[in-house]
């Protein structure tokens, strides 16, 4: 029996998730199906019952690329939705952007990677992590300046991350952990971290990066030592995870994971049983998740996997 402690599960359970279409307060685009009470947003999209092709979500909003349009729903305290209204959609609205290959949610902003490689951010810019300077809230999409093209984007509490097309890395925002990987203040331009990254992730203040050679390294908050190395010092210079090799990584909140071999490895705050290892207990080094193998994908919410 899964280890349990007051209606939390510490091992992973078998989980059936059916495609309905109905994935957030409301439905997506196209679905014909009732939604949340709430929320004024068109459930109707421009191309009928399309796929999903991504899918990211964040702090009480989720958005999701159908046929290269980004469409957002939920919270928009913060202008996460991208429309420009500041009110709770509970169905999906159009963000204006309709040729994304790729999408990140943070705590409470949110970017798309465009058709040509330019990366797009809205919602909040508190820490400037929209790449946007002297905006506290960005409600319509707005391009990362100084930033080559790009093919992936990370978002994280108060930071973003982009891997762009030469592998290399780039981070701006907040950066109070040194999760930028670098010291000093938080910017809105993006800071070169790293080469040869295959994959990028971030948490709520630590990043990590998947490198060509199966390497995975950590930067910044490391207080329940979710940077994975051995320790609980705060780095704002990357680290390699000793003695792992990854093929997909995975971050949320103040834990890590990462995929190898068909099994996944966390590290980190557990206190939520976060890292599937039947224990509530952190962990500083990857620890291997209990009864499952075969694994394909990985994902991370804020206190569970």
């Amino acid at each position: 029996m899964a280890a349990m402690r007051y209606g939390v599960l510490a091992t992973p359970v078998l989980v059936m998730v059916l495609a309905c279409g109905r994935i957030g307060f409301g439905t997506l685009p196209g679905d014909s199906g009732g939604g949340g009470g709430g929320g004024g947003g068109s459930d109707t999209g421009p191309d009928g019952g399309a796929a999903v092709n991504a899918l990211a979500v964040g702090n009480n909003f989720a958005c999701a690329i159908r046929s290269g349009a980004v469409w957002c729903w939920g919270d928009d305290h913060d202008g996460q939705l991208g429309d420009n209204a500041a009110i709770p959609q509970a169905r999906p609205v159009a963000v204006g952007i309709t040729d994304a290959i790729a999408l990140a949610a943070g705590a409470s902003h949110a970017c798309a990677v465009r058709a040509g490689g330019g990366v797009w951010c809205w919602g909040n810019n508190d820490s400037q992590q929209v790449g946007v300077p002297a905006v506290a809230v960005q409600r319509v999409p707005a391009q990362v300046d100084k930033l080559g093209p790009a093919t992936a984007v990370a978002a994280g509490g108060e930071h973003t991350c982009a891997r762009l097309a030469d592998g290399s890395a780039w981070c701006w925002g907040g950066n109070d952990s040194g999760q930028l990987g670098v010291t000093g203040a938080e910017t809105p331009t993006p800071i070169h971290v790293l080469d040869q990254v295959a994959a990028i992730a971030a948490g709520d203040q630590h990043t990590c990066a998947l490198r060509d050679d199966g390497s995975v390294w950590c930067w910044g908050k490391n207080f329940f030592g979710q940077l994975g190395d051995g320790t609980e010092t705060a780095r704002a210079t990357p680290m390699p995870v000793p003695g792992l090799s990854a093929s997909a990584i995975a971050l949320d909140g103040d834990f890590s994971c990462a995929l190898s071999g068909g099994r996944y490895r966390c590290w980190g705050d557990n206190a939520q049983g976060e890292l599937g290892d039947g224990t509530f207990l952190g962990k500083d080094e990857p620890v291997l998740a209990s009864g499952l193998d075969g694994i394909t994908a990985l994902g991370a919410g804020a206190t569970h996997t």
